[in-house]
């Protein structure tokens, strides 16, 4: 590594610890300042990219999240927080049908605990629009998720 590089990863790992650090006190702003300043060359940049969205999310720019996260699942359709943080958005816009229509016409693959959030988020949706059948759909999805899991099915929380 030259030191050019060495300077960049080091500012790099500098404004990591700023951001996080601004994450554990709740200063979502100064988090996602540090974290914009970060360069792709930094060897955890997806990582990086998905955390600003979820400060933009923090910090209520539904929009930004969604076009952001747009760009993003081009790439990387399976990344559990992406997609979660983009339905979240959308259902703060109470935009339901792109809600709807990303979960008719999507074939994710999350993590059992982002599945919870996702389906709930979706059963949301349907009932915003009254899907009743879609609605009860997810209910039996959700259901077996939980007798799969050993969950108790009376905590459903939405985001």
């Amino acid at each position: 590594m030259n030191n050019k590089q060495l300077n960049e990863q080091e500012k790099n790992e500098e404004l990591v610890e700023i951001g996080i650090t601004a994450y554990e006190n709740k200063d979502y702003q100064k988090a996602l300042e540090a974290f914009s300043k970060i360069t792709p060359s930094f060897e955890q940049y997806d990582i990086v990219r998905g955390e600003i969205i979820g400060f933009h999310y923090n910090l209520e720019h539904y929009e930004e999240v969604i076009r952001l996260a747009r760009l993003e699942t081009e790439e990387n359709e399976s990344y559990p927080i992406i997609i979660a943080n983009r339905m979240r958005a959308h259902l703060k816009l109470e935009q339901y049908q792109e809600i709807l229509d990303f979960y008719k016409n999507s074939t994710v693959s999350l993590d059992e605990e982002a599945r919870e959030h996702y389906l709930i988020t979706v059963q949301n949706a349907a009932m915003a629009v009254n899907d009743n059948s879609l609605a009860s759909e997810i209910a039996v999805k959700l259901d077996n998720m939980y007798i799969k899991l050993g969950k108790d099915r009376t905590t459903y929380t939405a985001f």
